[in-house]
């Protein structure tokens, strides 16, 4: 050690160069790590969000198809009004349904299990079936 420096500096010039050098090895290997582990983590919030958008989407239309009453003997605008309405929920099951199966694998990506894209598949599939 130089004479100059007291007995203190040495350690503080240690503290220094270990502290540079961590913080050049976790901007070198590190954050790259953790970009893509933010990345990761980002994709999997937004296929969760997107699956519960289309099951929600896909209860409320089965909810409305079956709570839709059903008129005994209805005239003809009375009769108009509910078939479209539900011709319009039918197509949402049929659009949740669709996208719920073709994006099964992703769900499997997202929840780390088989149980719930199985009984996702099983109850759009069935529910698309009762509405037909």
């Amino acid at each position: 050690m130089p004479d100059w420096m007291p007995s203190w500096g040495t350690t503080a010039l240690i503290a220094v160069v270990m502290s540079l050098l961590a913080l050049i090895l976790s901007g070198r290997y590190i954050s790259p790590l953790l970009e893509v582990r933010n990345r990761h983590f980002q994709a999997k919030m937004q296929i969760r969000e997107k699956f519960q958008a289309k099951m929600l989407d896909l209860l409320l239309a089965v909810t409305h198809l079956l709570a839709a009453p059903v008129v005994p003997e209805p005239t003809d605008t009375v009769r108009a009004a509910p078939r479209e309405e539900r011709v319009r929920w039918r197509a949402q099951v049929d659009e949740a349904t669709t996208y719920l199966t073709d994006h099964a694998v992703q769900l499997l990506f997202a929840y780390g299990g088989q149980q719930l894209p199985h009984l996702t598949a099983r109850y759009s599939s069935s529910a698309q079936e009762r509405f037909r």
